[in-house]
């Protein structure tokens, strides 16, 4: 699944927040920020249960954190990648 995650979400620990839930539903991939400085994108594999308790961990954010949007792409990656473990990328 590849998620971009628009609002207030980069400078207030929302990647950790990301790698703190993914960690907890046992789901794998990464994610990072994007450079127009207002999302961070996603990749995550798991089963449909559990990716679909993680959109709404994401949803909910963390206090200091604005969600405005998020857009969600349920397309395998193109290039095959199997993650192994849930990473933040910079």
């Amino acid at each position: 699944m590849r998620v971009l995650v628009r609002g207030r979400v980069q400078g207030v620990n929302f990647r950790w927040f990301a790698k703190t839930m993914a960690v907890r539903l046992g789901i794998v991939g990464f994610a990072r920020n994007t450079q127009d400085g207002d999302s961070v994108e996603i990749r995550a594999q798991g089963t449909s249960r559990q990716l679909q308790a993680y959109l709404a961990c994401l949803r909910e954010g963390l206090p200091a954190a604005r969600v405005a949007d998020i857009t969600v792409g349920w397309d395998s990656d193109k290039d095959g990648t199997e993650y192994h473990l849930f990473e933040i990328r910079y």
